[in-house]
């Protein structure tokens, strides 16, 4: 399915209707107002101030329906869900237009006020609201008559597999996954036809690309976790929707979130606990932040780079290849702590006195100075202010070697800091690595923005403290 296509049609919707419904209101405004001085509503509508509204305010609802997070999920949508997410933001942009701008109007009395606000929330929900029905009703139609769907991989093709494809046939009407082939996991016995099995495991790539997959299924044979999180450590680079076949335990300790009633029971692994309106939240956070936080302490940038260039030989900005998010390579920054060369044998972990730091970098560690340039790796989106610590492929390789669980973590951006810096700083060997890893599946489950401010809160502690060692 075309999710941009999809997306821009909910967008341009929402535009449309939003100007329409302001203009409806300007109108329903000039007359409870009373502009007398511009004579007629054709001489208010063409007021400059009233002009620049009508140009913005489309503009900004659009910004508040994103952070909504109604756009996230082009398809597939839950209606209630839908009339919820349109409610609540037309809701709180309407406060927010209320005292930006109606407050400003000269009214007689605060009934005045009520009308204004009341004409303005209900001119958006009832235009807005209609043609995103429209849209959602004619694409859920085409869903549930199987003319459109997700191209979908199945991986497994052993009983629980065929049960699965039999469960999904006997549905009432289709739910948006059309299945396109079964992958052969190599741990049990073929059930599915031969004709339908494309691959084992290890053919995923050339799969993927020629199928033009869009969703993969995973339906274990059993639930061996160091079977299952192999599995799942294979699919996240591909940055595709990962969904896997519930168990009665998924079920019993609540991990299953049900979008639609025909539904097998499945749990999402390919996101986080984070409502989509939080992720949009946290992501547009990270980079009004980010970019404050490089502003304010470009100062402090300058000072330290003429420090590290001062205190010995070699680059001023250390650079680094650590896994981010779905298992995507990037480019971490710090300022340099370390002698150059410093890791003439390979990849090194850094100890309590390790003496490849220099004295200055002792300082920097300490405060957690060498950390700041990161701010850039998060306005550019490959990190998060808060989220697990990202580790360089080598280590991984180790971690999942005695924590198969690691993988989960490739849910969501890396961050400069984590709960698991915050409980235990740096790790100095893969041991204390694996017990920070701990803390970072307890943050996965536990996400949510008000942790993120406690985790920022004790970061500060710490900063200020110099316990960062």
């Amino acid at each position: 399915m075309n999710n941009k296509l999809q997306i821009l049609k909910y967008i341009l919707s929402d535009f449309i209707a939003s100007s329409i419904a302001w203009l409806l209101f300007n109108i329903f405004r000039y007359h409870t107002v009373g502009y007398l001085t511009f004579g007629d509503l054709g001489s208010f509508l063409l007021w400059p101030t009233v002009i620049e509204g009508q140009v913005l305010c489309p503009f900004l609802w659009i910004s508040f329906f994103y952070l909504s997070g109604y756009y996230n999920k082009p398809y597939l949508k839950s209606r209630f869900e839908e009339l919820k997410t349109t409610f609540s933001s037309i809701a709180t942009g309407s406060l927010f237009f209320f005292f930006a701008i109606i407050l400003d109007d000269m009214l007689l009395n605060s009934s005045e006020y009520f009308e204004l606000i009341c004409a303005l929330f209900i001119s958006q929900f009832i235009l807005i609201y209609i043609c995103r029905y429209l849209i959602t009703r004619r694409a859920t139609i085409l869903v549930h008559h199987g003319l459109i769907g997700y191209r979908t991989l199945v991986i497994g093709a052993g009983k629980n597999a065929q049960r699965f494809r039999e469960e999904l046939k006997n549905n009432k009407q289709a739910i948006g996954y059309k299945i396109v082939g079964f992958v052969h996991s190599g741990l049990c016995e073929k059930i599915i036809d031969e004709k339908d099995i494309l691959g084992s495991i290890d053919d995923l790539d050339n799969i993927i690309k020629q199928e033009k997959i869009e969703s993969i299924i995973f339906v274990p044979e059993k639930r061996d976790s160091k079977y299952v999180f192999r599995i799942i450590h294979k699919l996240f680079p591909y940055k595709l929707g990962i969904r896997m076949q519930a168990e009665m335990d998924d079920i019993l300790f609540g991990t299953i979130k049900m979008d639609s009633l025909y539904e097998p029971p499945m749990i999402d692994i390919s996101r986080a606990k984070l409502t989509y309106a939080e992720e949009n939240t946290k992501r547009v956070s990270d980079i009004v932040i980010s970019f404050l936080v490089m502003a304010i302490l470009s100062p402090l940038y300058i000072l330290i780079a003429i420090m590290v260039k001062m205190d010995s030989d070699g680059p001023i900005i250390y650079t680094q290849e650590r896994i981010g998010r779905f298992g995507k390579p990037f480019k971490i920054y710090k300022f340099r702590t370390m002698k150059p060369d410093a890791e003439p044998n390979g990849p090194q972990l850094t100890d309590l006195n390790d003496s490849r730091v220099t004295l200055l970098g002792l300082t920097l560690r300490k405060y957690r100075l060498d950390e700041i340039p990161q701010f850039w790796n998060v306005f550019k989106g490959d990190m998060s202010l808060v989220g697990p610590r990202p580790e360089r492929g080598y280590f991984i390789d180790q971690i999942v070697k005695h924590a198969p669980y690691y993988c989960l973590v490739q849910q969501v951006r890396p961050g400069i800091t984590s709960w698991g810096m915050v409980k235990y700083g740096y790790a100095s060997n893969i041991e204390q690595m694996i017990r920070r890893v701990k803390y970072d599946i307890l943050y996965l489950e536990n996400m949510s923005l008000v942790l993120d401010c406690k985790i920022l809160i004790y970061t500060i502690r710490t900063v200020l403290t110099g316990r960062g060692i």
